[in-house]
């Protein structure tokens, strides 16, 4: 378990950051506060997929509960809603020893403490964020608050939680669209501070070597949802990470699996920014992405597609072992305006070890040719370009770097 202690002048309390941590919870409050209620308040998104296995921990260890939800959404931090949970927790019979947990995202835990800071004049309460945006924000400093008519957050309080349970398991039910808010803060606080690209790829290598998924996309998504360009996200950060890995493997410090799963992690996660509609309007044009038969995955066609859709082309992808029939087709069907390659010189990359090498070349001048034919502009990127002599002549344009190949879009 990762514990971080929050020092103030008073009040000072700990983060714990693990997966299943929802035991740790019952185990804290069994040691601090046996003798106490446990009353949780969430919201019916997080009653739906985790109350119960929570709750079950409690009640397992005799532990006296109360659970409260409220509906999703801003619109439960008002007045109205507050009202209603303090009329019904003092009800319940509250006093000053027991404890509330906020187990939700932001407006939970915003409301929860505003409540926690005002009922019998302040019950502690510890804070159980289930979004990233929460997890790295709003439930660490002690701000509370509600909404009014004139805006929001106008009416609360500082009140410090007495700690705060971070599981990244509750991330895995979150929408793409809360994931990306916060990506896009995490990023912001500490990880483009001064635009150090070295640091983050290096973070990016080892969070991938790592299986850390969550991280490659708090480094990547983060960097896009800040406004950070394609481009240098493709060029400093990503493609450095993968060089970073190339060099652990060339000297024998990981294996060739360890580097194919890395960037399955990484290309994933590129991929994810085309799941986003591009920031380039539509240019009208029509690109189509090969990769090799014998190339593994290749992250640098996945870029590719990236880049070409954030310059406003609609991209296909034919993946590995796309037949020249089936090329000839797509490419007459979509009326492809541009073909593009790429190849990387990764050791793992089996197009272009020496007993492939002579057939990915038979394989780029057949697709070259058919791309001609049809009067189809080739592209060619990678530095496996450098490897395969003698093809250098069949393409409009080749590139080794995004920036390179922005220049020749």
């Amino acid at each position: 378990m990762i514990k971080i202690k929050i020092n103030l002048k008073n009040n000072s309390y700990y983060i714990f950051l693990q997966h299943n941590i929802f035991d740790n919870i019952v185990m804290f409050h069994e040691k601090y506060y046996s003798d106490c209620k446990a009353i949780i308040i969430t919201d019916q998104n997080v009653k739906k997929y985790y109350l119960k296995k929570l709750t079950n921990r409690f009640s397992f260890k005799n532990i006296k509960i109360k659970t409260y939800s409220v509906l999703d959404g801003e619109n439960s931090k008002s007045f109205k809603t507050l009202e209603a949970l303090a009329e019904k927790i003092i009800k319940k019979g509250i006093n000053r020893n027991d404890i509330i947990y906020a187990f939700g995202g932001g407006v939970v835990g915003d409301l929860t403490g505003f409540l926690s800071s005002i009922v019998l004049r302040g019950v502690k309460f510890i804070q159980i964020p289930t979004t990233l945006l929460s997890q790295v924000d709003s439930s660490v400093g002690g701000k509370t608050a509600i909404n009014s008519k004139l805006g929001k957050n106008l009416i609360g309080t500082f009140f410090q939680p007495s700690a705060v349970f971070i599981d990244p398991n509750t991330l895995n039910t979150l929408p793409r669209k809360e994931l990306l808010a916060g990506y896009a803060e995490v990023v912001k606080y500490g990880l483009i501070n001064d635009r150090d690209y070295k640091e983050l790829a290096q973070n990016l290598a080892s969070a991938s070597l790592d299986a850390d998924e969550l991280s490659v996309n708090i480094i990547i998504n983060g960097l896009y949802m800040n406004g950070v360009s394609i481009i240098d996200i493709l060029d400093y950060v990503v493609d450095v990470a993968g060089h970073i890995i190339e060099n652990q493997l060339k000297s024998n410090q990981i294996s060739h699996a360890e580097v194919y799963f890395s960037r399955n992690i990484i290309t994933r996660s590129v991929d994810s920014l085309n799941k986003d509609k591009p920031n380039g309007s539509f240019n009208g044009k029509n690109a189509l992405c090969v990769n090799f038969e014998d190339n593994l995955p290749d992250i640098g066609v996945v870029m590719s597609e990236v880049l070409l859709r954030h310059k406003g082309y609609n991209v296909y992808n034919t993946g590995s072992h796309a037949e020249l029939g089936s090329l000839k087709n797509i490419i007459k069907d979509r009326k492809i305006e541009l073909l593009l390659f790429y190849l990387c010189n990764l050791q793992c990359c089996n197009a272009v070890i020496k007993k492939n090498i002579e057939k990915t070349k038979i394989q780029i001048f057949e697709i070259v040719a058919l791309a001609k034919k049809a009067k189809v502009k080739v592209i060619f990127g990678g530095e496996g370009l450098l490897l395969l002599k003698g093809v250098e002549d069949q393409f409009s344009g080749s590139f080794l770097t995004y920036s390179d190949l922005s220049r020749i879009l």
